[in-house]
């Protein structure tokens, strides 16, 4: 019930005219049929239709004349399909004699109007299927992107609950490693910057609680721009300097001076590590134990690295290559002996006592050439550099090897020591 005063809107003025019109003309057949025709005439065709129900209904039968109004606001409504349907009905309830009693003689034109409009329906339902399957798939598409955005912002929002929580349980615990897992995970978070800071602080603060050389070298390492930087290379240094003097080798001295050429303690280590290098090669010299070639040519790299040691004495002395049988009493000079017995000893493969005896040919003529004339009118090649080196190569001792061939060529270029140079690498 309406209040006193109230308006009424106007669906519910066409509600109740509606309702006022369908209870007036409920019990009269004429006055149904009478406004659905004033509606389909005015293009009301919902109302025209609704009209034309009620009167079937008060009816309680099918109507040609009811039908063929029907039929004819179905056309004019546009709905072909349900129009084809009507007329069919229509032919069915009129016969010839009600065709024209009955006022609808335009029924066959309607029909030819319809069936055309129901041809080009058919001939058009491809097309409107193909472009409603288009619009459906559209749709489908829109919903799916649809979806996948409202997924990703869900995930979106699940990491960043995520992130959060994370930060928190790593800025408890406040250790390096932390702090470098979190920034590794998440390189656009907002709290990168912090994430990095703090990982350089805790970084430096583990080193100083390890105190040792070789975290302070990982954390210059890792943080050479850092604001610790200088306390860190200290400390380092003086780390070195320690295991230096508690170590007291060659080793921990050249890791102070690689990682400090111009430390505090360099020049002094310098002058110790040729002490204790000098040391070194004298003692493995002295270690030798592989034959007689083997410890001549480990001191005369002594001898050579260090000219004025203060084992060259020593290291002279022994330079021997073990006791060699002494040359027969001929006519011809000693080399000439020691190089044919080299010559036999390479032969049988026994390269130690190849080489002494070359060593000392070299000691009675050193020029390697090419035709020497002997007194009994024989001539022979003499090339005890290049035997030596070959010798030397099949023994290991590759370096002095090649400088005995380079000698060699330098006297008299020969394709055997070419060759034997070639295997050497050079």
């Amino acid at each position: 019930m309406m209040k006193p005063g109230a308006k009424m809107k106007p669906w519910m003025i066409i509600a109740a005219l509606f309702l006022l019109t369908s209870t007036l003309y409920a019990q009269d057949p004429r006055q149904l049929y009478e406004a659905a025709e004033l509606a389909f005439q005015k293009g009301n065709y919902a109302s025209a239709l609704s009209f034309l129900h009620q009167l079937e209904g008060a009816l309680g039968r099918k109507n040609p004349r009811v039908q063929a109004l029907k039929t004819k606001v179905l056309d004019s409504d546009g709905k072909i399909l349900d129009a084809k349907l009507a007329v069919e009905e229509l032919l069915r309830l009129a016969n010839s004699s009600t065709r024209s009693s009955e006022g609808f003689p335009d029924i066959y034109p309607l029909k030819e109007k319809i069936d055309r409009a129901l041809a080009d329906l058919e001939r058009r339902w491809p097309l409107e299927i193909q472009d409603r399957r288009m619009g459906e798939a559209d749709r489908l598409i829109q919903e799916q992107a649809m979806n996948r955005e409202r997924k990703l912002q869900a995930k979106r929002a699940a990491a960043a609950q995520f992130e959060v929580r994370e930060w928190q349980g790593v800025a408890q615990e406040n250790m390096a490693d932390g702090y470098k897992s979190f920034a590794e995970r998440y390189p656009n978070s907002s709290h990168i910057r912090e994430a990095r800071s703090r990982a350089e602080t805790a970084s430096f603060r583990e080193a100083e609680e390890d105190n040792t050389a070789e975290v302070y070298r990982r954390f210059l390492e890792e943080y050479p721009k850092s604001l610790f930087s200088l306390k860190a290379q200290d400390r380092y240094e003086e780390l070195l300097f320690a295991e230096v003097e508690q170590e007291k080798t060659s080793e921990a001295i050249a890791r102070y001076l690689v990682a400090f050429p111009r430390g505090r303690h360099a020049a002094t280590l310098r002058q110790r590590l040729i002490l204790l290098q000098e040391d070194d090669v004298y003692s493995a010299a002295g270690r030798e134990s592989r034959g007689p070639a083997f410890r001549y040519y480990a001191f005369k790299r002594y001898l050579r690295a260090y000219p004025r040691g203060k084992y060259v004495d020593a290291a002279s002395r022994e330079t021997g290559i073990g006791a060699i049988e002494p040359p027969p009493a001929l006519s011809e000079p000693k080399w000439l002996d020691h190089y044919e017995r080299g010559l036999q000893a390479m032969n049988a493969e026994r390269y130690e006592e190849a080489v002494g005896r070359f060593l000392r040919a070299i000691g009675e003529r050193e020029r390697d050439m090419q035709t020497v004339m002997l007194s009994d009118g024989r001539r022979i090649d003499y090339f005890p550099h290049r035997e030596l080196g070959i010798a030397l190569s099949h023994l290991g001792i590759n370096d002095f090897a090649r400088e005995e061939l380079d000698v060699s060529i330098s006297y008299i270029w020969t394709l055997r020591a070419q060759e034997a140079l070639g295997r050497l690498g050079k």
